[in-house]
């Protein structure tokens, strides 16, 4: 018993040193932490930052930082620019959430820096949003920034996630969603996602698992099993990103769309379908709104063909040098006065 007592006791103060050792070194390693939200699903957790890493060593080594909104903010913590002529709110997924590179490369942090102080730009971004969590998004906390204008990435399985959260959603007397209450965690749960040495654990597990199952898996233009859609814009869909840009230009903002090009069409050009990709239906649906919208396609081509990769070759996210080319096309779209 006294043995048995030895060998716990030994092994606590060894988790001990090895979560104080992470700690004091900053170690927190993380991939993209979703707390459970009543109202928006998921969100990000509040005053929190950790040490990005993927299974697939393609990107990681920087800090993440969520500030007391859950916003992902640049790691120099600089004030927030209150005197700011503009205003910019974007919003999207993980594709504008980008955790993948650091703040400063995503397109979010070259717009704000590009627009040398004449605009304060916020990063809405969360992963696995659709326009059905924008719209209680817009109304939950983005229009508190009282953004001038708002820009809304949208990808290929919204229409897909829509569906997904409407199933769980709380609806109003006019039948719009008004909350999608998120699972809950067990407090074990959280606890050990707060332990710097259980997230360790976390990534050697990953990279373990990762290297066992990849390693050997031939490149093509997808992702492991993951499976790129292509759906037109559903009814649903249509009346959420709808009601989104109502709600948005009833506050005065203006609102820009786009979307994330197709990785697999990007790397395969001549196997191409004949059909619209993602990308156009959404071009298609804005043209037909009159919501100006910003077409990513053709500058990804352009630079996907002088050699500059615009995704990670295993991830689907977007390159260091496909968010520099969103970053400019944004740039373009807003305008002088914005961009210099």
């Amino acid at each position: 018993m006294r043995r048995v007592a030895v060998v716990v006791i030994s092994s606590l103060v060894a988790l001990a040193s090895v979560e104080a050792a992470l700690r004091i070194a900053n170690r927190g390693y993380g991939n993209e932490p979703l707390l459970p939200d009543a109202v928006l699903h998921h969100a990000h957790p509040r005053n929190y930052q950790f040490l990005n890493y993927d299974p697939a060593s393609e990107y990681g080594g920087h800090i993440v930082r969520y500030d007391a909104d859950g916003v992902t903010v640049d790691l120099s913590g600089a004030a927030r620019a209150a005197s700011s002529r503009y205003r910019i709110a974007i919003m999207g997924d993980s594709f504008a959430e980008a955790t993948q590179v650091s703040y400063t490369r995503t397109f979010a942090g070259i717009l704000a820096a590009g627009s040398a102080g004449r605009a304060e730009v916020r990063n809405f971004g969360v992963s696995s949003y659709s326009p059905l969590l924008y719209y209680l998004q817009w109304n939950m906390q983005v229009q508190a920034f009282h953004p001038t204008h708002v820009f809304v990435l949208l990808y290929s399985n919204d229409v897909t996630d829509d569906e997904t959260y409407i199933a769980l959603a709380t609806r109003g007397p006019n039948g719009m969603p008004v909350a999608v209450p998120g699972p809950q965690f067990a407090r074990v749960t959280r606890y050990f996602r707060s332990l710097y040495a259980a997230r360790l654990a976390s990534l050697s597990y990953l990279r373990a698992s990762f290297w066992l199952k990849n390693r050997r898996a031939p490149q093509t233009g997808g992702v492991g099993e993951y499976i790129e859609e292509n759906r037109e814009i559903a009814p649903l869909t249509d009346a959420m990103l709808t009601a989104l840009v109502q709600a948005i230009r009833r506050s005065g903002a203006e609102v820009l769309l786009s979307a994330v090009p197709s990785k697999l069409r990007l790397l395969n050009p001549s196997s191409a379908a004949p059909d619209p990709q993602f990308s156009d239906r959404c071009r298609e649906w804005a043209t037909a709104k009159g919501i100006p919208f910003v077409d990513l396609v053709p500058a990804f081509a352009r630079a996907q063909a002088e050699g500059r990769p615009m995704f990670f070759r295993r991830d689907i996210h977007w390159t260091e040098q496909g968010h520099a080319v969103a970053a400019d096309a944004l740039c373009r779209a807003l305008g002088t006065a914005i961009c210099r």
